[in-house]
């Protein structure tokens, strides 16, 4: 179930930024327990190709993120400079 999560995150974002959604994939982990959500995905890799701060890039992909709909994620939400999703229970 763990992949399944992870995948769908990964095209989800993949939707809005310019990388496969196997590069996303390669990039989520699990948020730290003491952070809100269940998935984190760094936006530090594409600050590079965006050439903008992880910062504004969380706050871009948010943005677009909560025009999504997912049955597997109750909401996403940025921390920092990664944007985490909250798994739908």
């Amino acid at each position: 179930m763990f992949q399944t999560f992870k995948t769908e995150f990964a095209q989800l974002l993949a939707k809005i930024f310019p990388l496969s959604a196997q590069e996303i994939e390669n990039e989520i982990a699990l948020a730290p327990e003491n952070v809100e959500g269940d998935f984190a995905f760094p936006c530090f890799k594409l600050s590079k190709i965006l050439q903008k701060t992880p910062i504004e890039i969380a706050k871009q992909g948010i943005e677009e993120l909560s025009k999504m709909e997912s049955q597997l994620f109750s909401s996403f939400v940025m921390v920092g400079p990664y944007l985490n999703a909250k798994i739908n229970v």
